[in-house]
């Protein structure tokens, strides 16, 4: 794999996370949602609505000059993680992952959490790889669960939690390599 950089998002990278927000959507929720719920995402833009207005607080993998994943977070609350297609199975997700939980410790949260459909098995199966527990199952309501907005399916969602001094850490020599930093609380 060529050298990946980790950065913050830019107003030039827009145009691209948009593509990556409309692949996920395609090659993710798709298959698992109504063609109502598909219609509706399509028509409102939900997913480039959601990056005009979030970009700033994106952070990308960028690769020969290219987008090829990016993630948010608000607090201890990991909002999106996406790769694009082309460049899943080459460890951006976990480094990405591993850049927010640095942030989120630093910042003095106790922990980690982010939420995955149920149907999302490649997600659940990284997550799981890098030892996020899950904590509780989030059952949809009339067919819409908390993750993503657009999409009504049948499926029920998963918030995972990492607690910070766990014996894994997403970072070398931190959360999902074998050293297990202290943890921090709150300020």
């Amino acid at each position: 794999m060529a050298e990946m950089t980790i950065r913050k998002a830019q107003a030039s990278d827009v145009s691209a996370l948009k593509q990556v927000q409309q692949e996920t959507f395609e090659g993710t929720w798709l298959p698992h949602v109504s063609a109502a719920s598909a219609q509706r995402y399509v028509e409102t833009d939900i997913g480039g609505r959601y990056v005009e207005e979030s970009w700033p607080d994106f952070i990308v993998a960028e690769i020969d000059g290219a987008i090829a994943g990016m993630i948010h977070w608000r607090g201890d609350f990991i909002e999106a993680v996406h790769v694009r297609a082309g460049h899943q199975g080459q460890g951006i997700g976990g480094k990405l992952l591993a850049h927010a939980e640095q942030a989120i410790r630093t910042a003095g949260f106790p922990q980690v959490r982010l939420e995955t459909d149920t149907f999302n098995e490649r997600a659940r199966s990284v997550y799981k790889a890098l030892a996020i527990s899950k904590r509780t199952a989030i059952p949809t309501m009339n067919g819409i669960a908390a993750s993503p907005p657009c999409c009504s399916r049948s499926s029920s969602a998963e918030l995972l939690i990492r607690i910070f001094g766990a014996q894994h850490s997403f970072a070398p020599n931190g959360l999902f390599g074998d050293k297990v930093l202290p943890s921090a609380a709150p300020q």
